[in-house]
């Protein structure tokens, strides 16, 4: 049951806690009043070690944060954690992604992570109300795209169809068990699969419901595919809630039964032969006919943005292209093809120059000299009779002198033999870098080497194996290995900046003992005394120069706790794999540099930020601040005098990054994310006018800032948003009152005199600053001398299976 129904709370003081989307990895003071969702374990893959305690937490915004506290930390945790309560979390610290991380619970750029200092308290406070919980739900029509994304979980609403029984299967003398079904949203369907005992209690809860009616959200869903469809299936993380209240479902029933009454309507119009259709065009109509005629290139000069020239180069060339063919291309007929590869057959002949020497790729062929012994080496083969009846024929016997020392007869030329008539297109073929895959030696790849270095010993002995960087015509890289048995004959043959074909090598998997690795890869290249290698032609644009992985500098100081990987950036010593580029000619620099001529940009680029703490402030003084109180937090005593009813008192939120999302087909778009967002959620935000004895000033209230003075949510007023879309009466009774608002200074404020302002909190009635130690109200920046940071590489969320419960 939602909490909205006892949604009454209104705040008489300033709120204590952040919201989970303000936290950042500036400090560790933070302090966040959450409810956890759900928890599950982390435990290693091999010995099942138990790792640490994963969280999914939501906050009264319905914002959400995964949590990951270390083993440990979270021994009295376990014993307090329970899902559906809500705690008090503080002092801890907040981590970016890295970016390789696979199966996040959510999509955010940051995750929370216990310290030894990290509070976790079971909450005794009242604070606004939070929801029981909070989801990310996406359309069926991207559930395609998402099966091939291991990055994320996600989240799917449906009413359930198609029940199957459970079923066991034996795979490796293990006995699992299948629970299959589908969800649906009226006119699309998502096959889902649960395994072992997580399906056998999801078979069980299903049967005590009424399957005729039965709805479901699935949360933190594992999605892929199985026999080539998307399929969900559960991980840890999983949970599903069965007939939940909550507003989604509330609308798929809404929109399943308006999809069952439209009419099917099939309306058969012909049109005859001399009927004239039109078309609006500006300052001129168009007829059928006159279309027909158009030249190809009308209306061109009428686009914003025109076809790059550069690109018609490619134009009426001839060329070789390899083609993927999907699912799409056999079943459903689609004639678009995704290119995999492209080739370009050389012109002979173009730009020859006589004194270059010039590569050509040797094909696999073997030359073979049949004329026989060595008494007839100075002799021609053997011919039978002439066909030319002009000549003389010759005799079967006779032979003609060849002398090598005579300038005027052609040297003899051997019978080339080839071993393999047919020669296939595969038999050109390159394979990309990341398709390699190891137990497979067959592969031959081109690349261009843009690393060579020796590892060498403590003492500064070089070793004579030696290590190479490699990229291909994607620009993807991979490490290569020469050990000392081949090294002496490949160090004459390998240089940093040149191309080549490479084949019959080994692709092997890193071991985890294996430090310091150049690249973020799972796999390397070992050279072996079969591996070919023969330098290629360069034109300079198929493949790239260099390509480089760059982490940001607030990343450096968790980069430095781990000793897998290097550094794509600043590096605080070298390592023998460490090449400096001074001034290289590559788009970061070029873009750092045009970065860096913003006086603004340089100042908090290479600058510390300044600690700001809250001061009290009038409008008149608001309207005067400088550029030094830029993101700094102003408190004022007002009364709320106007609403602006000509704007909109809410809006639909995306449930990925809160931004407001817009019309689409067939569901709302966000464009911050690129996604749908088949169930956006509704938020309040309305612009006042308030006022103190020195003026008044326009404010804007968002979600957080209205329900914290209505005690609603805007979610609350479904029926009214779909109907007359008018105020609601708790929002118009906000007015002629006294408040304590908290207002967040921009650039615009101050640069641009914009005289429209932010609230970041609020409560009724006039309230004194917050104390210093209690600042979690002003998002203060001062951060903790004592807070120290955990020493151990922290897991993030397992990959191996946990019991976890249904939620009916």
């Amino acid at each position: 049951m939602s909490e909205k129904t006892t949604s009454s709370f209104i705040m008489n003081d300033l709120s204590p806690y952040s919201p989970i989307d303000s936290v950042d990895t500036t400090t560790y003071d933070w302090k966040l009043r959450v409810r956890v969702q759900s928890f599950w374990k982390s435990l290693s893959r091999e010995k099942q070690e138990f790792w640490g305690v994963n969280m999914l937490l939501i906050d009264d915004s319905n914002g959400r944060v995964h949590a990951f506290a270390n083993s440990k930390y979270c021994g009295d945790l376990l014993k307090e954690i329970k899902e559906g309560e809500i705690y008090v979390i503080s002092n801890f610290k907040v981590k970016d992604y890295l970016g390789d991380e696979k199966y996040r619970a959510v999509r955010s750029k940051k995750h929370i992570f216990f310290t030894p200092h990290t509070l976790f308290k079971k909450a005794t406070d009242v604070g606004l109300p939070i929801e029981l919980y909070a989801f990310d739900l996406f359309h069926y029509d991207a559930i395609e795209k998402l099966a091939d994304d291991n990055r994320f979980l996600i989240d799917m609403a449906g009413k359930v169809i198609n029940v199957q029984d459970l079923i066991k299967i034996k795979k490796n003398d293990e006995e699992k068990t299948l629970f299959k079904f589908q969800i649906s949203n009226g006119s699309s369907t998502v096959h889902v699969t649960f395994f072992d005992q997580f399906g056998e209690l999801a078979e069980k809860d299903f049967g005590n419901a009424d399957r005729r009616n039965l709805y479901v959200i699935i949360s933190c869903a594992k999605v892929g595919r199985y026999e080539g469809l998307p399929h969900l299936s559960n991980y840890p993380a999983t949970r599903v809630y069965i007939n939940p209240k909550h507003y989604c479902i509330n609308e798929l029933k809404r929109s399943i039964s308006e999809k069952k009454n439209e009419p099917v309507v099939v309306e058969m119009v012909e049109i005859p032969e001399e009927e004239e259709v039109v078309v609006e065009m500006p300052r001129k109509i168009f007829k059928v006919k006159d279309i027909k005629s158009l030249p190809k290139d009308f209306g061109e000069e009428a686009e914003e943005e025109k076809f790059p020239e550069i690109l018609n180069m490619f134009l009426k060339q001839k060329y070789t292209i390899n083609l993927s063919v999907n699912l799409e291309n056999v079943e459903k007929g689609s004639t678009v093809f995704h290119a995999k590869e492209i080739l370009q057959a050389q012109e002979k002949g173009d730009s020859f120059d006589p004194n270059s020497a010039t590569v050509v790729e040797i094909g696999d062929i073997s030359l073979v000299n049949e004329s026989g012994t060595e008494q007839n080496a100075n002799e021609t083969p053997n011919t039978e009779k002439s066909t030319n009846m002009k000549t003389r024929p010759r005799n079967i016997s006779e032979s003609l002198s060849f002398n090598p020392t005579d300038a005027s007869v052609s040297p003899l030329v051997k019978k080339i033999k080839v071993e393999k008539q047919v020669k296939t297109m595969a038999s050109n073929h390159y394979t990309a870098v990341e398709n390699l895959k190891p137990g497979v030696d067959q592969y031959k790849i081109k690349v261009r080497v843009i690393r060579l270095w020796r590892g060498a010993t403590k003492s500064g002995e070089e070793f004579k194996s030696f290590n190479v960087i490699v990229i291909d015509q994607k620009g993807h890289r991979i490490h290569g290995f020469v050990p000392t048995k081949c090294a002496e004959e490949f160090q004459f043959i390998l240089f940093v900046g040149r191309v080549y074909s490479i084949k019959n090598f080994d692709v092997q998997i890193y071991k985890q003992t294996e430090k310091f690795r150049v690249l973020r890869n799972a796999t390397q290249l070992v050279f072996n005394q079969d591996t070919i290698c023969q330098q290629l032609a360069d034109d300079g644009v198929t493949i790239p120069a260099n390509s480089f992985d760059f982490y940001d500098h607030s990343q450096l100081e968790e980069l430095s706790k781990q000793t897998t990987y290097l550094a794509g950036e600043v590096d605080i010593s070298n390592n023998t794999a460490t090449t400096v580029y001074l001034n290289y000619k590559h788009h970061s620099v070029v873009t750092l540099r045009k970065l860096l001529t913003n006086p603004e940009f340089a100042k908090k680029a290479l600058g510390k930020p300044k600690v700001k703490s809250m001061a009290m402030a009038t409008v008149k003084e608001l309207e005067n601040l400088g550029k030094d109180d830029i993101e700094g937090f102003f408190m004022a005593h007002v009364k709320i005098t106007k609403i602006d009813e000509t704007f909109s008192w809410f809006y639909n939120a995306c449930t990925s990054c809160d931004m407001e999302v817009t019309v689409g087909n067939p569901c709302p778009i966000c464009e911050a994310c690129n996604r749908y967002v088949p169930y956006p959620q509704k938020k309040f935000k309305i612009h006042v006018v308030a006022e103190d004895q020195t003026g008044q000033m326009p404010v804007v209230l968002g979600d957080r800032e209205v329900r914290a003075i209505t005690g609603r949510r805007a979610s609350d007023f479904a029926d009214q948003i779909f109907s007359v879309q008018a105020f609601p009466g708790c929002v118009l009774g906000i007015t002629d009152k006294e408040y304590s608002i908290v207002i967040q200074i921009r650039e615009a404020n101050v640069l641009n005199k914009f005289k429209y302002y932010w609230a970041t909190n609020i409560c009724r009635g006039f309230v004194k600053l917050p104390a210093e130690a209690d600042e979690g109200a002003s998002s203060s920046r001062a951060p903790t001398s004592q807070a120290a940071e955990s020493t151990d590489n922290d897991q993030g969320i397992s990959t191996v299976d946990l019991n976890s419960s249904l939620t009916v």
